[in-house]
């Protein structure tokens, strides 16, 4: 697996929205907010002119609206490669998903 890991060029880095995990909660971070600073990661982990995003489980939600306003807001909207749900939660009253 490793060997396909590198021969793939498949980079693997996980955080913590503000507030969730061992991360400290900040009223002012947003969706938005989130989604520049992955931009500005890709860019500073030269990952190059596109990427994609997955968000597992519980991530499924962030990663899917991160996608959403990265799509709509970027100054290079078709930046972002793609997006993946792996196993995504799903709570079909989240107006959100209309």
């Amino acid at each position: 697996m490793q060997e396909l890991v590198e021969e793939l060029g498949i980079y693997m880095l996980f955080f913590d929205r503000a507030g969730y995990g061992d991360s400290d909660a900040n009223l002012k971070r947003s969706f938005k907010s989130d989604a520049m600073d992955i931009e500005e990661l890709a860019d500073a982990l030269q990952f190059g002119d596109k990427f994609y995003v997955v968000g597992c489980s519980m991530g499924g939600y962030p990663a899917w609206r991160i996608a959403a306003i990265a799509a709509c807001t970027s100054p290079s909207p078709f930046r972002l490669a793609g997006v993946a749900l792996a196993t995504p939660a799903v709570n079909y009253w989240w107006s959100l998903l209309d």
